[in-house]
């Protein structure tokens, strides 16, 4: 008897932290991960992606472009400040360390809060991380 209550009360638990912290296999076609999705421009190739729902909606992406696409890259997200080679690369620090050159950059309106890290140091595929939250 004890070890069915015990097993109920971990399942119960379990599902607990599921609907407040959201499922890590949430689709990312998923409403409440739209607000911060980053949709990779047509050729790239998607390296990884994961996305989750609950408090703070996210995806986290990473995809290798042609040099080609980079502005069009810039210009999906809504980071206006880029920096080269910056020392601290936030949320990307260990990435950036086997870099030789890359971009980064970060926007946060209180909203949402994103940041990307483009890796330059190939001519002839960049790789791009990125990282998306909604904060509301």
């Amino acid at each position: 008897m004890r070890w069915m209550l015990c097993m109920a009360l971990i399942l119960l638990c379990l599902s607990g932290c599921r609907m407040l912290f959201g499922d890590a296999s949430t689709s990312c076609d998923s409403d409440m991960v739209s607000i911060v999705r980053l949709v990779p421009p047509e050729g790239a190739e998607i390296q990884e992606e994961r996305c989750s729902t609950g408090i703070n909606p996210t995806q986290n992406i990473r995809f290798t472009i042609v040099p080609d696409q980079l502005q069009a890259v810039q210009d999906s997200v809504s980071i206006t400040d880029w920096q080269e080679n910056p020392p601290d690369p936030h949320g990307f620090e260990a990435e950036a360390a086997s870099m030789t050159s890359y971009l980064y950059g970060q926007y946060g309106d209180g909203i949402v809060y994103i940041e990307m890290l483009i890796d330059t140091s190939s001519p002839e595929r960049y790789t791009v991380y990125y990282s998306g939250s909604s904060v509301d």
